[in-house]
């Protein structure tokens, strides 16, 4: 048992080959037509159709049978009937004796050739065959179609969301390297507190954003330099929507969602 365990441990720690490997879009559209199990059922019903349509058209191929007969009587008729077919009656024969017969045999081999000329049943089968099978091609080729466009959308799709990434991380080194300034000409007596507050916003995710007012002080605009008030944080929320560029409805929303994942013991109004 020891060492069946070690062995398992063992064959763990062997690292395994990646599964995942990189291709280009070329081999990806390629593999999706010909490996896709849609498309390689598609294709093979079309391929079942036209051997349907082949199999009905041959109908009217030669039909050959072949046959051999033994019998064996000495039944008087039957008797005289094998002995004429076999052209050996001899009716002159003094010992003929048709009422008590001795045993007849009689060994017949037959090949029969039917050849069809035509058959309206069997026409209209291979015609409709033939249709089908062009239909049950036509749509594999579409098969084959929407599955190389789906692979296709598929890859502009992770083209975006690279882009995307990469718009993401750039905004975000932009938005650090305009905090890094705003500080810096803050500490230099040149710059503003609300220019490195601003600079800091645009490095926080929207899901780690909450809104409030600091009343009585700092009062949004238009109300700068009056009593600031509660009812003033939807102005604070329009310049977060401002700053984030994103629209005001949407910041209300995902701060409202903010703060009860926060709070949790906070119960949300239906």
């Amino acid at each position: 048992m020891r060492t069946i365990l070690i062995a398992a441990m063992a064959a763990l720690l062997i690292p395994l080959p990646a599964l995942a490997q990189t291709v280009g879009l070329v081999q990806a559209l390629r593999e999706a037509v010909t490996q896709r199990p849609a498309a390689v059922a598609a294709r093979e019903q079309a391929l079942a159709v036209r051997h349907a349509a082949g199999e009905a058209r041959s109908y009217y191929l030669p039909k050959v049978t072949a046959a051999e007969n033994f019998a064996a009587t000495n039944e008087p008729g039957n008797s005289m009937f094998m002995t004429l077919n076999q052209e050996k009656l001899n009716l002159g024969d003094p010992n003929l004796d048709l009422n008590h017969p001795g045993t007849t045999k009689d060994f017949e081999t037959k090949v029969t050739l039917e050849q069809p000329l035509f058959n309206p049943d069997v026409s209209y089968g291979y015609h409709r065959a033939q249709k089908g099978a062009e239909a049950a091609a036509a749509n594999a080729r579409w098969s084959e179609e929407q599955i190389a466009f789906g692979a296709y959308a598929s890859y502009l799709g992770l083209q975006q969301a690279h882009a995307a990434l990469d718009w993401a991380e750039s905004s975000h080194k932009d938005a650090l390297e305009m905090l890094r300034v705003a500080t810096q000409r803050r500490e230099a007596g040149i710059g503003l507190k609300a220019d490195e507050l601003r600079a800091t916003l645009r490095t926080v995710p929207l899901e780690r954003l909450l809104v409030e007012t600091d009343a009585p002080y700092l009062a949004p605009l238009p109300y700068r330099g009056k009593r600031n008030e509660p009812a003033f944080v939807v102005n604070t929320a329009s310049a977060l929507a401002d700053l984030k560029g994103v629209p005001a409805d949407e910041i209300a929303r995902l701060t409202t969602d903010n703060f009860f994942s926060l709070f949790t013991r906070a119960e949300r109004p239906l």
